[in-house]
């Protein structure tokens, strides 16, 4: 009769936890978490520009209603207002990935011309 082993019996579900690993554990553990950290902040950068572009649009709606404009003037205002804010949010969000990917593109080629360099 064999006793279960949970250091042999690796699962593909489960990371296999060695001593003398920690350098390779930490560097998974790293890795992940930037994959997730970076998932996260992009759902958070459309959360951000929806509620922005709401918010502009209500202002503008409520605005256009105090100064008795008309319920279609200022709609259509509160449309254009809070449609323009959502473009300009999101050109905002491409150019910032744009310019980080160029960046460290950028750092990784000179990076590459310092190693061929000495």
């Amino acid at each position: 009769m064999s006793r279960y082993n949970s250091h042999t019996d690796n699962t593909p579900d489960q990371i296999y936890l060695g001593f003398g690993q920690r350098d390779q554990l930490d560097a998974l553990i790293d890795s992940r978490a930037a994959v997730q950290a970076k998932a996260e902040a992009t759902y958070w950068r459309l959360r951000l520009m929806a509620i922005e572009s709401v918010m502009m649009a209500a202002l503008v709606m409520g605005a256009g209603l105090a100064m008795k404009q008309g319920a279609a003037l200022a709609l259509r205002n509160a449309a254009i207002v809070g449609l323009g804010c959502l473009a300009v949010g999101v050109l905002t969000v491409g150019l910032a990935a744009l310019t980080s990917r160029g960046l460290s593109r950028l750092a990784m080629h000179m990076r590459a011309c310092r190693a061929r360099r000495g």
